[in-house]
């Protein structure tokens, strides 16, 4: 357990990574984690998630980082799906 909490706290994006892929791979760390009865709240994924992103997500990282309530994963996922969409 506590070297998947390690590998999930570590986790970064790398130039071989599609965003997809990135959170594709987190993910399946997570509900490994939570295969055992390991509780990772959504708000903490997100902050994991963020942090191992890039500096050119900068952007996106910051934009999400500022919601006003904190999203779900879901939810930035779909932020990044919605961004996709308006700027291909």
């Amino acid at each position: 357990m506590e070297s998947l909490k390690n590998e999930l706290s570590t986790v970064k994006m790398t130039k071989d990574d599609t965003i997809s892929s990135y959170f594709f791979r987190i993910t399946h760390i997570r509900d490994e984690l939570q295969a055992i009865d390991e509780i990772i709240y959504d708000k903490e994924f997100v902050i994991v998630a963020l942090l191992g992103l890039p500096k050119y997500w900068n952007s996106f990282a910051t934009g999400i980082s500022s919601w006003k309530n904190s999203p779900s994963f879901e939810e930035m996922w779909f932020a990044y799906i919605k961004k996709k969409l308006v700027f291909p």
